[in-house]
């Protein structure tokens, strides 16, 4: 379930005197914004709270997910995702997630369904993903990103897949967000 709040800058009454925070709170919330501010080059006009079963997590979010490519034993298959799901970073920019939107899998169809009935599930090695998104170095015009895994060092994430939750993530790699996308 998400929850959206919208920030709003509201600008002071002259005279007025202003809050300030304890320190340290909403650090992370601060560092999530920054991030998203630094990968699309505006600042971040909205915040979304995801529940997920005993995690609390600050992520900043990168954009919608289209397509993740993975090797698995059948050679190489693609993932198609909802519009509903986003591609997220913790707020050190060396973690994505997934959130939202139907990440439900079909087993038998990459070649794993001897895995059926495991809470955890490791489906391979994450060659690519695409994610759709606007950024200020493209006049924020719509457009679909795509990042290949491993091209500098050939450490690649593996996908994984929590059954209990419904969720893809990864595992490893040395890939790392940064103004320009994400890059390794």
């Amino acid at each position: 379930m998400a929850k959206t709040r919208t920030r709003k800058n509201k600008p002071a009454k002259p005279g007025a005197k202003r809050a300030r925070r304890n320190p340290g709170e909403d650090s992370e919330l601060d560092q999530a914004a920054a991030l998203y501010e630094s990968f699309h080059g505006k600042p971040a006009s909205k915040v979304r709270e995801f529940q997920a079963p005993d995690t609390e997590l600050t992520l900043a979010e990168l954009g919608m997910l289209r397509y993740l490519i993975v090797r698995t034993p059948l050679g190489k298959g693609q993932l198609t995702f909802s519009k509903a799901t986003r591609v997220c970073s913790s707020v050190s920019g060396r973690q994505l997630y997934f959130i939202g939107g139907d990440q439900s899998i079909d087993l038998d169809s990459l070649g794993l369904e001897d895995q059926a009935g495991r809470d955890h599930i490791e489906i391979g090695p994450c060659v690519e993903i695409e994610y759709h998104t606007r950024k200020g170095f493209h006049d924020f015009a719509p457009v679909d990103y795509y990042h290949k895994f491993g091209e500098e060092d050939g450490k690649r994430p593996t996908l994984c897949y929590d059954a209990i939750s419904e969720n893809y993530f990864l595992v490893g790699g040395n890939y790392e967000v940064k103004p320009e996308g994400i890059v390794n």
